[in-house]
């Protein structure tokens, strides 16, 4: 999770509730959670750009982005470079599967 916002504004320093970017790695007892009740959980939330899903067993990536009022999916696999708008930040997939074993 990366949080753009003033902690001071939490209500403690445990607690995040404006997340810009959230990345959840896929595993196959979440899987279902994590691209339904989550993802619509997630959206629901104001601050919050990017929703990302990492597949453990396969190099894919998932990136649902919030653009204006509506959400977009991109999917990026081997070769790609995932761009993370809301933080400025590009990775290849070859970057963050690097000591992944597949």
């Amino acid at each position: 999770m990366v949080c753009c916002g003033d902690p001071a504004e939490e209500p403690d320093e445990y607690t995040e509730t404006r997340p810009t970017l959230v990345v959840e790695v896929l595993s196959p007892s979440t899987d279902a959670l994590d691209r339904g009740d989550k993802c619509v959980d997630y959206r629901r939330i104001e601050s919050l750009k990017e929703y990302v899903l990492v597949e453990q067993s396969a190099r894919a990536i998932e990136v649902h982005r919030r653009e204006g009022g509506a959400w977009t999916v991109t999917s990026h696999g081997p070769g790609d470079t995932v761009a993370l708008a809301s933080i400025g930040l590009e990775l290849t997939m070859d970057v963050v599967y690097e000591d992944v074993s597949l």
